[in-house]
């Protein structure tokens, strides 16, 4: 089985979630970053900015408790300017 959007764009008090997703087992938040490389895009997500959307992710799981899964993690999509994309899994484990 394939993955379902939960959500697009969601606003938070701590900031937006580009995208929530799930399975029967994940439910991941998604960032999207895009800059000229792929590198720049990878770059671009500052450990502020992370900590954010760690904690817009758990008051999202608060309030929306529907949506818990037994796993959950913050994966990365990074975007250059010729449209060529990366999946950094579990992105956020650092912060």
């Amino acid at each position: 089985m394939g993955l379902k959007v939960l959500a697009r764009r969601l606003r938070t008090p701590f900031g937006e979630i580009d995208l929530i997703v799930a399975d029967a087992e994940w439910v991941i938040a998604v960032e999207v970053k895009q800059r000229k490389t792929l590198k720049e895009s990878a770059e671009a997500l500052s450990q502020k900015q992370s900590q954010r959307l760690l904690a817009a992710f758990d008051y999202v799981l608060s309030v929306r408790p529907e949506w818990g899964r037994p796993n959950t993690r913050f994966d990365l999509v990074v975007v250059d300017q010729k449209g060529r994309t990366r999946r950094i899994q579990d992105a956020l484990r650092a912060f």
